[in-house]
């Protein structure tokens, strides 16, 4: 009698033990049956052995044989399907799933399949292999693996402005390459908005504006930009004048505007001076 985990041999128990509960009695006095059992794979085997297979050969004792059959029983042999870890990049496709097999005899295999948890944000989620607990010579316990899909890279470009003062405001221009981004703009890299800034006059800049973009699946992204308006040039020309003497003053309050000239609706107070009444 025995049992034993299934290691692809067999396993064999012959013959059996008995013990008289006569001190008297000896087990010479009885006919002893050859019987054996074995067995390879899991279950139970018995030898058969019944009370009847005994027979005493002395008269002087009324023998009762009390039996109990012999066996060899194979238990399934622990196997353990183990998910790989793996991970990848949020956007890119998933990688193939893999998973070790622990415990199995040489060129066995046992029969399961691979699956993950649904999700595609940024996380962790769990690869489950599945099959039969019992395949077999083998008792099958599935461990799973974790998918971790990791934040992806995004491109963040910001150009600035300059240029000369025209009475409007003027920012800079943004652009993700992720379009659900949140743009976030700062003019002193610790208090953040997303209201872009923008400059109207001189006094106004240079002003350098950082700016990144935030997004849960993306790492996040960062710039910066310089906003400056220049000055214009303006330039007031007098007229020149003439006419022939007649004793009064000879004036012109003609001026001409040059140079970048005012913006419009915009302009400057000046006083024209100067006179000739000779020749």
């Amino acid at each position: 009698t025995g049992t034993f985990e299934f290691d692809g041999v067999y396993h064999v128990s012959m013959g059996y033990t008995g013990t008289p509960d006569d001190a008297l009695y000896s087990t010479d006095y009885m006919t002893k049956p050859v019987r054996s059992v074995s067995r390879l794979h899991v279950g139970t085997e018995y030898m058969g052995l019944a009370p009847e297979d005994f027979r005493n050969t002395n008269a002087n004792f009324d023998v009762t044989f009390d039996v109990t059959d012999g066996y060899v029983t194979i238990t399934p042999k622990a196997v353990t399907v183990r998910a790989i870890d793996a991970s990848k990049t949020y956007g890119d496709t998933d990688p193939a799933f893999t998973a070790t097999v622990e415990g199995l005899l040489e060129g066995e295999t046992v029969a399961y399949s691979l699956s993950r948890e649904a999700g595609e944000d940024v996380g962790a989620y769990a690869i489950t292999p599945v099959g039969e607990a019992v395949q077999g010579d083998y008792a099958v316990t599935f461990v799973p693996g974790t998918l971790t899909v990791n934040a992806g890279t995004m491109t963040l470009t910001a150009t600035g402005y300059e240029g000369k003062y025209d009475g409007a405001a003027h920012g800079g221009t943004v652009e993700c390459s992720v379009s659900t981004a949140r743009i976030l703009y700062s003019t002193d890299g610790e208090t953040w908005t997303e209201t872009a800034p923008r400059v109207t006059h001189v006094a106004d800049g240079p002003l350098t504006v950082f700016v990144k973009a935030e997004d849960s699946n993306h790492e996040t992204a960062t710039a910066s930009y310089t906003l400056q308006v220049l000055p214009r040039s303006v330039t007031l020309t007098s007229a020149s004048g003439s006419k022939v003497y007649d004793g009064t003053p000879l004036t012109n309050s003609t001026v001409t505007v040059g140079g970048d000239g005012f913006v419009s609706s915009e302009g400057a107070t000046y006083h024209v001076t100067g006179s000739i009444t000779d020749a």
